[in-house]
């Protein structure tokens, strides 16, 4: 869905974008789009509109040491997708993860299903930042 959604911006903004998710080297580095030259991943968001708050995965089980997206993705951009507004937040990756891990003891941190855990960081401290920036979806034609 996010990622469909993703492909509608870049074509709404004339972007050049090149699909890798079918890429295992990409996959591996959780990037799923090459964009005018820098790398994305998308992710997906139906909780943040009501609870405020996002997820930055530390491990993606934390039973066997595996370490989350926060941690390992390499793409440039993060582009978090909200479906009921239908909206993107642009993260800078490198600038979202040290702000979550200089900030860690401020946020919640908790387990995010059984075996996932993280921080919840506040949607309005993320939107403040110099490296958050928003974009929306343009409706579509009928």
């Amino acid at each position: 869905m996010g990622e469909r959604a993703f492909l509608r911006l870049a074509r709404q903004n004339r972007w050049r974008v090149r699909d890798v998710r079918d890429n295992p080297e990409f996959r591996r580095r959780d990037i799923d789009f090459v964009v005018e030259g820098w790398t994305v991943e998308v992710k997906t968001d139906f909780v943040a509109s009501s609870s405020g708050k996002i997820p930055f995965e530390l491990f993606a089980d934390v039973w066997r040491g595996k370490l989350g997206w926060g941690i390992y993705c390499e793409a440039d951009y993060l582009f978090w997708y909200f479906p009921f507004e239908n909206e993107f937040l642009q993260l800078k990756m490198s600038d979202f993860r040290r702000f979550c891990l200089k900030n860690a003891q401020s946020f919640e941190a908790r387990l995010m299903g059984d075996r996932a855990f993280g921080l919840l960081v506040p949607l309005e401290l993320i939107k403040s930042q110099r490296w958050c920036r928003l974009w929306s979806l343009k409706p579509r034609k009928t």
